[in-house]
């Protein structure tokens, strides 16, 4: 699809590209649409990324995930600033495509990778670090405090939009290595057609799981 694009990547295998400038309304679906998560749950636009993605599998629970549960996944049971280990520049480097490692030596501009060239994390989770930025389900903005002592489980971010963003999370390969820690949030419009080194957005997916009989 149009979507898709390698940038300047020296590498001819798309199929181990990550999908790069993929706008969340294409992704899930706009607001003209009605789609408009929290307040219409797992609805997605029946053109979307994911209504395709659900028919084609026929798993009807693919979803982004929320801030959340991508932090969880990224963080893999480990507590620090990246999973890796202790985070520094050249850690980050050993495990992700980031800004200082990202040149492409043929054009000399940096460029997306193939997904699984990095050491994955605890978990299995290649490139959640670096390579290719991602967007989360949440509005962008502040979460529910609470109380001091009593931090919500599996929070969902604002119920209604505040800054008119979505999430982004993870870092790229156009970007420095502080904004591939855990931690580390931003957002877009979620209609963002992402033209430019900015547009390096994708998307990894979610769904529930199939608790086996016992």
């Amino acid at each position: 699809m149009s979507s898709v694009d390698f940038g300047s990547s020296k590498y001819p295998e798309w199929e181990t590209m990550p999908m790069n400038r993929a706008s969340y309304e294409l992704l899930r679906g706009s607001t003209s649409e009605s789609i408009d998560w929290p307040n219409t749950g797992s609805t997605v636009g029946n053109n979307s990324v994911l209504k395709k993605l659900r028919d084609y599998t026929g798993i009807p629970t693919f979803d982004l995930p929320t801030e959340a549960q991508w932090e969880y996944a990224y963080r893999a049971g480990t507590s620090g600033d990246y999973y890796g280990g202790t985070y520094s520049v050249a850690s980050m480097m050993a495990g992700a495509w980031i800004y200082d490692n990202s040149l492409n030596e043929t054009t000399g501009v940096r460029a997306p990778h193939p997904v699984g060239l990095k050491p994955a994390n605890p978990w299995g989770l290649y490139d959640i670090a670096g390579n290719i930025s991602e967007w989360c389900r949440d509005w962008y903005g502040d979460y529910t405090i609470v109380s001091d002592d009593n931090v919500e489980t599996d929070p969902k971010g604002p119920e209604s939009v505040t800054s008119g963003f979505r999430f982004i999370k993870g870092g790229n390969y156009c970007q420095g290595a502080s904004l591939s820690r855990a931690w580390y949030r931003y957002g877009y419009l979620p209609s963002y057609s992402f033209t430019s080194t900015a547009g390096a957005v994708g998307f990894r997916v979610i769904c529930a799981a199939e608790i086996p009989a016992e």
